[in-house]
């Protein structure tokens, strides 16, 4: 299984929502978002600031890994972890913050099966995984900067 959990705050209401890739969808592993309920899979109705069409999430399946990216037809920037996206897309991990309009998104869980993952050897990493898990194609922990290639490794079969 591969999928991303987003978070967010609409109306005063915290909204919690998994992509899931679907291998029998017609776009595999494509997520648009944008205010658009016909064009867009997550819809965000009360953010004028959003374009209709803004931005895609996506599932590179060489990467194995979940991206972002500003879509043409979005009008304004694209923040992800306080960098302006304009053109390309970026890759997204657990922690990451999203900014579409002046909305705050943050990527909550990234599940992506089977995976291999290590263990961050720092006991005072900020990982919001409890498990210090790290993607095992890494050599440094993005939260901590700790050198992790030669740590511990986990499959994690969630």
């Amino acid at each position: 299984m591969k999928q991303i959990t987003l978070e967010w705050t609409e109306a005063g209401h915290k909204v919690t929502h998994k992509l899931v890739v679907q291998p029998t969808s017609q776009h595999p592993g494509i997520f648009k978002l944008g205010r658009n309920p016909d064009l867009c899979d997550l819809v965000f109705t009360e953010d004028n600031k959003i374009s209709r069409l803004h931005a895609e999430i996506f599932f590179h399946s060489n990467q194995n890994r979940f991206y972002i990216r500003k879509l043409p037809e979005g009008l304004r920037p694209l923040i992800v972890d306080d960098k302006i996206i304009s053109e390309g897309e970026v890759p997204l991990r657990q922690g990451s913050s999203i900014l579409l309009g002046e909305t705050e998104i943050k990527v909550v869980a990234i599940v992506v099966d089977p995976a291999y993952l290590l263990i961050c050897p720092n006991p005072k990493c900020p990982n919001p995984d409890p498990r210090r898990a790290v993607d095992a194609k890494l050599k440094f922990c993005p939260w901590c900067g700790t050198f992790v290639a030669g740590g511990n490794t986990l499959y994690d079969s969630k």
